[in-house]
């Protein structure tokens, strides 16, 4: 199943009712892929199920697709340190620069 922008059009109350559902997609064996720009709904749904969810930042630069992968507890503590991921998205895909980033949190 793919749904992008899950957060769109409907009452932010059944988020949660529909990450359960997700996982009982993801019990059967089937894959779930969602689009989101809010970190709500993001850590709404990684929530549900840590294990079974993997967070992506991703950007189009120049024709180049850039992408990390984060943990449910990275996006919390760049949360708690007043980063959001959304607004820091060149510092945190340059792997350059998210090494020595990453040991400041």
């Amino acid at each position: 199943m793919l749904w992008d922008d899950i957060e769109a059009h409907f009452n932010p109350r059944m988020l949660l009712s529909i990450a359960e559902w997700f996982f009982d997609i993801l019990e059967k064996g089937d894959q779930v892929i969602v689009t989101t720009h809010s970190l709500e709904a993001a850590r709404t749904i990684a929530g549900v199920n840590e294990e079974k969810t993997a967070i992506y930042l991703t950007a189009l630069e120049k024709g180049t697709l850039k992408t990390r992968q984060f943990t449910l507890q990275e996006i919390e503590e760049y949360l708690e340190a007043g980063i959001d991921a959304r607004v820091a998205e060149p510092i945190l895909l340059s792997k350059q620069i998210w090494k020595n980033f990453d040991r400041v949190i």
